[in-house]
């Protein structure tokens, strides 16, 4: 069926045949080829809206860029100039825009329609809608009209019920994309190297390569190990060198290279000429790189980031199943090494050794600390001299930089380090010019422990395991004590690190809200979402989390307490009104309930 001929209603009167569109969109949706299934949903979608584009774009495993994974409408060729956005340009929240000045329903400005050559193609309106699945964003979905008038708040309401099915077949979709790594793997035996080979012929088959080469950071093997299918793929020096990664694929960007040489990171034109489109992905496993796996694939699949998404989860779960276990910290150091070091990033800004608090006067130069902050959210990878200069004393000249950050860091270290009189560097190493908080030493941080919480929470829920990812996301929400270095909350260079965290507590409040529920302990869910409000308030889903559990809890004052709060919030901050799924969850309430139930405010809903 024509779903322009079942969705027709959107720019007419009546209420739009919902039920038709999500059957039309589940008959296209299949986890075994989550590209075909994304591109066939972004045109069913479009056409169903009568909209003129859209966009679905996914989240990097790790890295979190958000990356245009599919694409339809007469506009692709200027939507496809820029495909890789930051986490946090007008996500995760639902956004709607109509001409200058934009409404927004999120706190930061989308500008994914705001790329050169789009506004001048006529493009006045879009709406913008996030994917959810277990509790952490996915993705989002978003449409984009022509000059004309767009009928946002249907379209809106089609992408609130649509996201559902479509968050799920991506889910789907990546689970199937781990799983043909995991039976590479087991079919593989256990010689190493054949569990090598056999990951990387899965991610060349998925991508459609021809052909790949993957080097795993063994140390205890003598260094990098590499292993290729025929013909290998050659990898650049820096991928090669596990002390010395390639910046992006440390931080776990993937890499999927196309058009002329030129517009290639410097790094990359050093691969010969027989390489077409080079795809470069990090072997990343608990916050660590533990290897690169590159590939050469054919130029011409559009958009380029089509199945990046698909094959950074391959590789991530390679990483898991490659590494070699990490050993424990205290044994990798001398039984003389010290106190731990105990830093606490979640709220205020905390140091300790052997459990007493570091006195502030032992840190003799201020900038000390926020060196280390950043050292921490490094995370191990390796901060030039100049970007960490340039991050504490910004424009300064390349040279006094230098003087000033050799000052800072040796106030640093005469604060924390055990050996500084032998000149041996526990915490703040260093290889040449580039330096890093050592992940090795025996210390403890709530930063590091709340992502390793929530990813073993995932993990289990993937298992089936629901009361350790309960106990795993309470541990790592307990961890939660504020955002991130509040002790700086104007600081600039950790804001997206700060929204990021932010973002994700309030998601595990929700997740683990649900498994609560799921449980049959609604009494337990209620207070995680509470405290997930107190940090976001704005969360509309959430205030429709809570509104639900209220009700079948038989609680229907609290419920309307709630929708009035949720009213009053989104209009006194964001001049909006609240979404119809949320003002149906009032009427529900409102038709079982006595009169007297009505709480504080006469509002009508609407």
């Amino acid at each position: 069926m024509d779903p322009r001929h079942s969705y027709g209603s959107l720019t007419q009167s009546g209420p739009p045949d919902l039920l038709a569109v999500l059957g039309g969109l589940a008959a296209r949706l299949s986890p075994d080829d989550l590209g075909r299934t994304l591109d066939g949903a972004a045109e069913f979608l479009r056409e169903a809206a009568g909209a003129d584009d859209c966009e679905i774009f996914l989240c990097e495993p790790e890295g979190r860029d958000l990356i245009l994974a599919a694409c339809s409408g007469q506009d692709r060729e200027a939507l496809m100039e820029r495909t890789r956005f930051e986490f946090g340009e007008g996500f995760p929240g639902m956004a709607a825009a109509a001409g200058v000045p934009c409404m927004t329903r999120c706190l930061s400005r989308d500008r994914r329609f705001l790329r050169q050559g789009v506004p001048q193609r006529g493009i006045v309106s879009f709406l913008t809608a996030p994917l959810w699945s277990a509790g952490r964003p996915l993705g989002c979905v978003s449409l984009a009209w022509r000059a004309g008038e767009a009928p946002l708040e249907r379209t809106a309401e089609l992408l609130s019920r649509v996201s559902a099915p479509l968050a799920a077949a991506v889910r789907a979709g990546l689970l199937a994309a781990r799983e043909l790594v995991d039976r590479a793997v087991e079919n593989a035996g256990p010689d190493p190297d054949s569990r090598g080979r056999a990951c990387l012929r899965a991610i060349v088959d998925a991508a459609g390569a021809r052909g790949g080469t993957l080097a795993l950071y063994l140390p205890d093997r003598g260094g990098t190990v590499v292993l290729s299918t025929s013909p290998p793929v050659d990898i650049c020096a820096d991928a090669l060198d596990g002390r010395l990664p390639c910046g992006p694929l440390g931080r776990g960007h993937g890499m999927m290279l196309h058009g002329a040489r030129a517009h290639w990171p410097d790094g990359c034109r050093c691969l010969p000429a027989s390489t077409v489109a080079p795809i470069c992905l990090p072997l990343r496993s608990e916050g660590r790189l533990h290897g690169v796996v590159v590939l050469d694939r054919p130029d011409g699949r559009l958009p380029p980031g089509r199945d990046l998404v698909s094959l950074l989860t391959m590789a991530a779960e390679a990483a898991s199943r490659l590494a070699p276990e990490r050993p424990v910290h205290r044994a990798t150091l001398p039984t003389t090494a010290g106190p731990v070091l105990e830093i606490r990033c979640l709220g205020g800004f905390d140091v300790r050794r052997g459990g007493l608090p570091i006195p502030p006067e032992e840190f003799v130069r201020k900038k000390a600390l926020t060196l280390l902050k950043l050292l921490i959210l490094s995370a191990g990878n390796p901060v030039s001299r100049h970007a960490l200069a340039e991050r504490l004393w910004p424009g300064v000249d390349e040279r006094t930089g230098a003087n000033r950050l050799h000052g800072v860091l040796h106030a640093l270290r005469s604060a924390i380090e055990p050996f500084r009189e032998q000149r041996r560097w526990i915490y703040v190493c260093n290889i040449a010019e580039l330096y890093y908080f050592n992940m090795e030493s025996p210390h403890w941080t709530d930063l590091f422990a709340f992502r390793r919480y929530a990813a073993g929470a995932q993990e289990a829920e993937r298992r089936g395991r629901r009361d350790d990812a309960i106990r795993l996301l309470e541990s790592a929400l307990d961890l939660y004590r504020g955002d991130l270095f509040s002790d700086e909350p104007y600081a600039s260079w950790c804001e997206l690190e700060r929204a990021e965290l932010r973002h994700r507590y309030v998601d595990l409040t929700a997740r683990v809200a649900e498994l609560w529920t799921g449980s049959g302990a609604r009494d337990r869910a209620v207070p995680w979402l509470r405290r997930g409000l107190l940090v976001d308030p704005l969360r509309e889903d959430l205030h429709q989390q809570l509104m639900q559990l209220l009700i079948r809890s038989g609680r229907r004052d609290e419920a309307l307490a709630q929708y009035h709060t949720c009213v009053r919030l989104l209009r006194d901050e964001l001049g909006a009104d609240p979404l119809p799924e949320t003002r149906r969850l009032a009427q529900l309430v409102s038709a079982v309930a006595p009169e007297s139930h009505s709480p504080t405010s006469p509002t009508p809903l609407r």
